[in-house]
C-alpha cells in the first residue's frame, strides 16, 4: 500500500482499516480536486446513507452486540460499526482523498480540504430499544463549511437533502422552516445530557422554555431534530452540546430551508459542543432570550 493510502488506514478503526486495504488504487497519483461536482457528490452520500439505511432496518430493536463508550448512557453497536463501513467504502471509492470526520472511525484522511463527516446511526439508544427514531447524517464540507447534506430516515424513507445556495428538499421536493412567530404558539425540541455541567444548564433552561414555549418534546435523534426544523415539523430546537458529526448535515439543511443556526450565545456556530439552538429564523431570538433569563 502506498504512503498515503496506509496513513489513511492506520488511523481507521479494524473495519475501516479492511474497507481500504482492498482498494488498489494508487492514492500517490491521484489529483486533489479544488472544486467538485456537489451534485454527483449529493448523489454519492445519498446512495451511501440508503444502503447504511437497509442495515438499520433489520437492525432495530435487535442489535448482536452493544457496548458502553466514554459514558454509561452512550453505547455502540455492531450496527453502528456495519452501517459505518458501508456509508465510508461508498464515500471513499467515489473520492479517496477526502479526509473523514466519522462518530466510530474517529477523524483521518487528512489530504485535501474536502472532509466527509459522518454520523452513521444517530439515535442508537432508540435503536437498541427498538424505538423507531433514527438516521443516518452525511455531509461533505470545504474547509469546515458545510456544501452538501444528507440526512436519511430509514424507517420512513425520508431523505432530507442540501446543496449549499440551492435550498433544501425531503425525497427531493422543496421544504421550508415554519411560519411561526409567536414563542408561545411553538413547538420546540431539546436534548438532555448527563453531562453534570450540561444538564444543570439544560435543566434550568428549560424551565424557562417551558413557560413560554407551545410545548416540549425530546426525540433522541439531534440529527432529525435539525430536519424537522428544516421541514417546518417544529419550530426549533436548542441542545447544550453535540459534535459536529450531529450538525454539519442538519446546519445546512435548516439554512436552506430558511432557518437560523447559531451557538447559545447568538454568535454563529463554531463548536457545537459548547450547544446549538437551531430555529426557524423568526423565533430565534425569542428562543435566545427565554434561555438565557434562566442563566
Amino acid at each position: 500500500m502506498d504512503a498515503p493510502c496506509e496513513r489513511i488506514a492506520n488511523g481507521l478503526e479494524p473495519a475501516m482499516r479492511v474497507v481500504l486495504s482492498s482498494r488498489k488504487a494508487d492514492c500517490t497519483q491521484m489529483v486533489i480536486p479544488t472544486e467538485i461536482d456537489l451534485a454527483k457528490a449529493l448523489q454519492v452520500s445519498i446512495a451511501a446513507a440508503e444502503a447504511a439505511g437497509e442495515l438499520i432496518r433489520r437492525g432495530l430493536g435487535c442489535p448482536k452486540s452493544v457496548r458502553a463508550k466514554e459514558t454509561s448512557n452512550d453505547f455502540v453497536t455492531d450496527v453502528d460499526r456495519a452501517a459505518e463501513a458501508i456509508i465510508l467504502d461508498q464515500l471513499l471509492d467515489a473520492y479517496p482523498l477526502f479526509s473523514v470526520l466519522s462518530e466510530e472511525a474517529g477523524e483521518t484522511l487528512r489530504v485535501a480540504d474536502w472532509a466527509w463527516i459522518v454520523d452513521p446511526i444517530d439515535g442508537t439508544t432508540n435503536l437498541i430499544r427498538g424505538i423507531p427514531h433514527v438516521s443516518v447524517s452525511i455531509a461533505l464540507a470545504h474547509r469546515r463549511q458545510p456544501m452538501v447534506a444528507c440526512i436519511h430516515d430509514p424507517l420512513r424513507r425520508e431523505t432530507y437533502t442540501a446543496i449549499s445556495g440551492q435550498g433544501a428538499r425531503r425525497n427531493g421536493v422543496a421544504i421550508q422552516v415554519s411560519p411561526t412567530d409567536s414563542l408561545g404558539r411553538a413547538i420546540l425540541v431539546v436534548g438532555f445530557s448527563k453531562v453534570r455541567r450540561r444538564a444543570a444548564l439544560m435543566i434550568e433552561g428549560t424551565r424557562s422554555l417551558l413557560d413560554a414555549s407551545g410545548g416540549l418534546r425530546t426525540t433522541g435523534s439531534a440529527c432529525l431534530d435539525l430536519a424537522y426544523v428544516a421541514c417546518g415539523r417544529v419550530d426549533g430546537m436548542w441542545y447544550a452540546g453535540l459534535s459536529m458529526w450531529d450538525v454539519a448535515a442538519g446546519m445546512l439543511l435548516v439554512a436552506e430551508a430558511g432557518g437560523h443556526v447559531s451557538a447559545p450565545s447568538g454568535a454563529p456556530l463554531v463548536d457545537p459542543e459548547a450547544g446549538i439552538i437551531a430555529s426557524n429564523g423568526a423565533l430565534h431570538m425569542q428562543i435566545l432570550h427565554a434561555i438565557r433569563g434562566r442563566q
